[in-house]
């Protein structure tokens, strides 16, 4: 005769069901089992749900979102193709203007992926790279690199102190921008053929002169740019190169057949006119302090910039001492001025249409841009030679131990090529010009 059954649950077990046979009436316990009476339990196990395979949660997937699937070994292969994919890594570089190479970047598909995609078919379901996802995160990823180039639009034009000025909204400066070309190419290569290490370029976009004056000024295309660096300066050199640049040099004109005189843009160098005192060259190797110090700086980069523009160069003069502010960009390419004495930097336009200088600095960058009719000259400038026996061969003659030398090759459209030499003399050299231990900044 039944007398209770109870319901309790045992460790290890889900369910245990408990049927005690006993002879005397239940007064709601579990009695022991008397003597010659049995203790049956059972056990029943509660169904637990299996875990579903990626292939079954695939199948539900696609039955909910597309209200259609496949068959099972079209569902194993594409999950098998999306896990291999998501263990893949995709490693990216730019390559910059100036030629370096970036630090390589590594994206992991599986933090990425939603870059891995289905392509769905009547009978097949494949997954691979989304073509504008990869876009996108690469076009993101060059942000960090890229600018946006700033143009620059001239309002006016007019005469200051006998020289020809444009004002301009802004300085125009290059940006920046990921090489659509590079970028599609190489997008195709990681989704076509499996390609994991990426290398694309970084371009110049150039900043452009708009001119909105009313003064004919002819074509203003980018011709050649100079620059300087002059960290290291004292407080009264950094404002003096500064204020030279900005006020003085930047926006000049030259008309065509005209001729371009650094000390005519600067007027008298005086304290009562802005100039602070800074070091200055006197009698060829006495430094003391006078107003302007350091315009020299702004005159070097004035004629490196008319030195890769293949322009003439109608007078210069290099220092008498060594200054190593110019180093940098060009090693022995120098000009020194004295205003208003008898040293000055000129170079000629003899091109058909005005000049623009545009200059500007960043930190303790000086640049100075020209701009104009390009006519189709090339420019190559090949040097330093220096005074060493390690240093390659000057073709003219013996480079002395207190020179640096340089040339220029210009090659026309027509053909014509004009070679000039530029010699830079100073009363002495570093020692480490002379062994061979320099470094040749281009």
């Amino acid at each position: 005769m039944i007398h209770g059954k109870r319901i309790v649950t045992a460790a290890g077990l889900t369910l245990l069901t408990v049927i005690v046979v006993s002879a005397g009436e239940s007064d709601g316990r579990i009695p022991a089992a008397p003597q010659g009476m049995a203790l049956r339990a059972t056990v029943l196990s509660q169904p637990q749900p299996r875990p579903r395979s990626p292939s079954s949660r695939l199948d539900a997937r696609l039955r909910k979102r597309i209200h259609f699937t496949y068959r099972p070994e079209v569902l194993a292969q594409a999950n098998k193709q999306r896990a291999e994919l998501l263990r893949d890594t995709i490693t990216l570089s730019f390559l910059l203007p100036d030629g370096k190479e970036t630090e390589p970047v590594s994206v992991q598909l599986r933090e990425f992926s939603w870059l891995v995609r289905p392509t769905y078919s009547l009978t097949n379901l494949t997954y691979a790279i989304s073509e504008d996802g990869l876009t996108a995160l690469i076009r993101a990823r060059a942000q960090e690199f890229a600018s946006a180039a700033l143009h620059s639009t001239i309002v006016h034009v007019e005469a200051r102190n006998g020289v020809l000025y444009a004002s301009s909204d802004r300085v125009a400066q290059d940006g920046l921008r990921l090489d659509d070309g590079a970028l599609s190419a190489a997008v195709q290569s990681a989704v076509r053929d499996g390609e994991r290490v990426l290398r694309m370029s970084i371009r110049m976009d150039p900043g452009r002169i708009f001119n909105a004056s009313g003064y004919e000024l002819g074509s203003l295309e980018f011709l050649g740019e100079g620059l300087s660096n002059f960290e290291g300066s004292g407080n009264g050199r950094i404002a003096n190169v500064r204020k030279g640049i900005r006020e003085h040099v930047n926006n000049a004109l030259v008309p065509p057949g005209g001729t371009f005189s650094f000390n005519s843009t600067l007027g008298p160098v005086t304290l009562s006119r802005g100039w602070q005192n800074a070091l200055t060259i006197f009698n060829g190797d006495v430094l003391l302090p006078a107003p302007g110090g350091g315009l020299c700086q702004v005159s070097t980069t004035v004629y490196r910039a008319a030195l890769n523009a293949g322009l003439p160069i109608v007078e210069r003069t290099s220092h008498s001492l060594y200054v190593t502010y110019y180093e940098k960009y060009g090693l022995g390419v120098d000009a020194a001025i004295f205003p208003p004495g008898n040293q000055d930097l000129v170079f000629r336009n003899d091109t058909a249409d005005y000049l623009l200088l545009q200059a500007y600095d960043d930190g303790f960058e000086a640049r100075v841009r020209i701009y104009g009719r390009p006519d189709g000259r090339r420019v190559v400038l090949q040097g330093p030679f220096l005074p060493h026996s390690s240093a390659p061969t000057f073709p003219m003659r013996t480079v002395r131990s207190n020179e640096i030398a340089w040339i220029r090759t210009i090659t026309f459209a027509d053909g014509r090529e004009a070679m000039d030499t530029f010699l830079s003399r100073y009363k002495s050299l570093p020692q480490r010009l002379l062994t061979g231990k320099a470094v040749a900044y281009q």
